[in-house]
């Protein structure tokens, strides 16, 4: 079961104490979905698509309700939200993304989420946004960070 997109939100700016960007969120969101995917069977964390944008994954919608701060912090627009149960796997999810990338500065978010066995790589066009990054690319991309373990380690650690 998906959890809302605007729940998903604000959880993660809450735990970055509303510090991050548009750009960040983004990110952040897309490595929770593959993590979420790998945790469960491949379900979606939200319902939400992603598409291959320039500089990474990007949920339109959430852009377009964020792009008023440019590349400044977000601040709590998200006042629909519904809290995360502390024990479901989108909370889990959430969080060990939040522990793994929360203190990854925006450049290298985006060199992550450009992993060339992931999501975003096989789909991405120079210049074109509205190519859909399918669940079935971030389920692959999630199988893909176990059998290539070491590169993907790499990728993080860089």
């Amino acid at each position: 079961m998906t959890i809302r997109l605007d729940t998903a939100a604000r959880f993660l700016c809450e735990q970055s104490g509303w510090s991050i960007s548009n750009l960040q969120l983004q990110k952040l969101l897309y490595l929770a979905q593959v993590e979420h995917a790998a945790r469960c069977n491949g379900a979606e964390l939200v319902g939400d698509k992603f598409q291959a944008w320039d500089y990474g994954p990007v949920i339109p919608k959430l852009y377009g309700r964020l792009k008023m701060f440019g590349a400044g912090r977000v601040e709590d627009v998200f006042r629909d939200a519904l809290t995360l149960k502390q024990e479901s796997d989108s909370h889990e999810s959430l969080a060990t993304v939040w522990s793994d990338f929360g203190d990854v500065a925006p450049g290298e978010l985006i060199e992550v989420t450009h992993w060339d066995r992931g999501g975003w790589a096989q789909r991405y066009e120079p210049g074109i946004r509205s190519i859909p990054i399918r669940q079935t690319d971030i389920i692959e991309e999630a199988r893909n960070r176990s059998e290539y373990a070491d590169e993907w380690r790499s990728v993080i650690a860089a």
